[in-house]
């Protein structure tokens, strides 16, 4: 179980160099821009952009055999069969990026493209070319590949044998880390874990809801980071204690969380380069009960509720300094390691190309990272927005659009046209700055 823990969500880095780019000893940088060095570009993943879900020896992922299965799933009744068509237009992307100025692009790579069982007795080179031709696309144009190892797409067959319930299927996730690593390790360096996490702010100044504050971050980050960044390992103590207190309580001889051995927890900790974080949104947290018994929500003792007064799109909240206290919450709990931002970004319903929504969050958010970044000392190295395309997004289909550039899914081709918010990042890409007007205005410090 640890294992799983620990290889579910791990992220491959393929660049030459991946260093922290805060340098001592280099002139003074104005508050509005990145350090030298610093990545920006955009993300995507595997099952959300690149159709061809059966072509050229590809395997059935978990998300092909459910949504043909049940097609009423996803929101408009769509599925990921061809989605933007990114298989055959790759190339066509690569050109978008170098529209975008972007430096680095994240991607995933889809296992059962490359691994149609999920195991290595069918090793499908027809899929490890489609992404060592990506990969060489890339870096022929400047731009350095950043690779998800896994994103949600598991293949159907490992399904049939529980799936990542069954501890053995982190076993199977070394077999497709090795074979990614042995066809792509030339331009590997580094390897971490992306997290999801929202920013908590307490409901009110009190002790108490602070450490309510605290306690979601540690039930919904630190339960993952703790075991790797954390400098003694292991889950955090407050989620041990919970956990184990409602075990007893419902008459069990055991907590529920599992318990790692002196030996696992030495052959966790320290096992990512950096720490990537994918971060939308923002919550309020006080003390109190919800959530069924026995659940995570319950186990935490945490009441979270939205947050009024500001911009909202779906699940997604325009709060930038959201981002700026986590950087700081997660730099205070980590230290040494830097931070990527693997995703940020906002959605809107079909049809708007002048994303005026999307121009204010992003302004805001680089803005904020700006500031912990030049003002707090986080050591960030890099930001990827969600997305490069609109796409298939999981259960809600094509029904709300992340991209920054937007895609005709009623053409054959697919047509890809740049939304307003592209000219204002390639801007930003180009420069390594905010404008100092949006930088100055920016909601980057939290009331008070």
């Amino acid at each position: 179980m640890s294992r799983t823990l620990v290889l579910v969500v791990v992220a491959a880095l393929l660049s030459e160099t991946w260093g922290v780019p805060l340098s001592s000893g280099s002139s003074p940088r104005a508050p509005n821009h990145f350090p030298d060095g610093f990545y920006l570009g955009a993300a995507t993943a595997a099952y959300q952009i690149e159709g061809g879900w059966n072509e050229d020896g590809k395997g059935e992922s978990i998300w092909d055999h459910t949504l043909h299965a049940q097609p009423n799933l996803t929101s408009d009744g769509q599925n990921g069969d061809v989605a933007a068509d990114s298989y055959h237009k790759y190339k066509e992307d690569v050109k978008l990026l170098v529209g975008l100025n972007a430096n680095v692009y994240r991607f995933s790579l889809s296992w059962p493209r490359i691994l149609p069982t999920g195991d290595t007795d069918n090793i499908n080179q027809a899929g490890i070319d489609y992404y060592n031709n990506l990969i060489n696309e890339l870096l022929a144009n400047g731009i350095q590949p950043m690779v998800t190892l896994y994103h949600w797409d598991l293949p159907q067959e490992l399904q049939k044998l529980g799936g990542w319930p069954n501890a053995v299927i982190a076993d199977y996730f070394v077999e497709f880390a090795r074979i990614a690593f042995e066809n792509f390790g030339d331009r590997v360096s580094r390897v971490g874990i992306t997290l999801n996490i929202d920013w908590y702010e307490p409901v009110t100044s009190s002790a108490d809801d602070a450490e309510a504050s605290d306690r979601q971050l540690q039930f919904e980050c630190g339960l993952w980071a703790h075991p790797i960044f954390s400098r003694e390992g292991d889950f955090p103590e407050v989620v041990k204690l919970r956990v184990a207190a409602n075990s007893r309580k419902e008459g069990r001889t055991r907590s529920r969380l599992p318990t790692l051995s002196p030996a696992e927890v030495n052959l966790i900790r320290g096992t990512a380069d950096f720490f990537g974080i994918n971060h939308y949104s923002f919550s309020l947290a006080t003390s109190g009960s919800s959530g069924s018994e026995p659940s995570k929500t319950y186990d935490s003792g945490v009441v979270t509720s939205v947050f009024d007064g500001y911009p909202n799109s779906f699940w997604i909240s325009d709060i930038p300094w959201g981002l700026r206290k986590l950087l700081n919450w997660l730099h205070k709990s980590y230290p040494g390691y830097p931070f990527f931002i693997t995703e940020n970004g906002w959605s809107d319903p079909p049809g708007v190309l002048n994303d005026t929504a999307r121009i204010h969050y992003y302004r805001g958010y680089l803005s904020a990272l700006l500031r912990s970044i030049n003002d707090d000392g986080v050591p960030v190295i890099g930001y990827t927005a969600w997305s490069l395309l609109d796409n298939l997004e999981w259960m809600s289909g094509y029904t709300i659009k992340f991209g920054l550039y937007s895609v005709d899914y009623d053409g054959p081709e697919r047509p890809r046209t740049a939304k307003a918010s592209v000219p204002v990042m390639a801007q930003i890409y180009k420069e390594k700055a905010v404008p100092l007007e949006d930088f100055e205005n920016a909601d980057t410090t939290p009331p008070s």
